[in-house]
C-alpha cells in the first residue's frame, strides 16, 4: 500500500477489485502494508498515534471493502508491525500473510504465531529457474 489517507486506501481497493474481477483467488486478496520508508518520506510518522490510527484505518478500508465484493482477503505485514503498528482487531475475521525471517536464513525459525495463514520465512530462498533470492513462504492451514 501506498496510501497516506483514506481516499488512498479506497482507492487501492478499488483498483485491487478491478485487477481480480473475473478471477476467484484461491488464497484471496491481499493488502501489503509495511514500507516504512515510504510513509516517513511522505509525512506518514508511522510510531506516532495518529499515523498507527491512520494505517489501522487504511487496513480496515480495504478488507472490508475488498470483503464486501465477495473475496476473501487479508493483510501481508512483517512481525514488527503486528507487534507494534497494526492492532489485530484492525484486520479481525480476515487472514494475516505473515513475514518473519528470524535471522534470515529460514532456518532455525518457527513462525512466532498461529494466528497466521501464511507465513513469509526468509527473503534469501532459491528456485530453479530464477535467479537471485527470492522470498519462500508456507500456507499454515489446510
Amino acid at each position: 500500500s501506498y496510501a497516506l489517507n483514506e481516499d488512498n486506501a479506497a482507492s487501492e481497493a478499488a483498483h485491487a477489485l478491478r485487477v481480480v474481477s473475473g478471477y476467484h483467488p484461491t488464497l484471496g486478496v491481499f493488502y501489503d502494508v509495511e514500507d516504512t520508508d515510504y510513509y516517513s518520506k511522505n509525512g506518514l510518522d508511522i510510531s506516532s498515534a495518529s499515523g498507527k490510527s491512520a494505517l489501522n484505518s487504511f487496513v480496515q478500508i480495504f478488507t472490508s471493502t475488498v470483503s464486501d465484493a465477495g473475496y476473501t482477503t487479508g493483510v501481508y505485514m512483517n512481525w514488527y508491525y503486528t507487534q507494534n503498528i497494526i492492532d489485530p482487531s484492525s484486520y479481525a475475521g480476515h487472514q494475516l500473510w505473515l513475514a518473519y525471517w528470524g535471522d534470515g536464513t529460514g532456518k532455525d525459525c518457527a513462525c512466532p504465531t498461529d494466528s497466521a495463514t501464511l507465513w513469509q520465512y526468509t527473503n534469501r530462498g532459491s528456485v530453479g529457474g530464477i535467479s537471485g533470492a527470492v522470498d519462500m513462504d508456507v500456507l499454515l492451514i489446510s
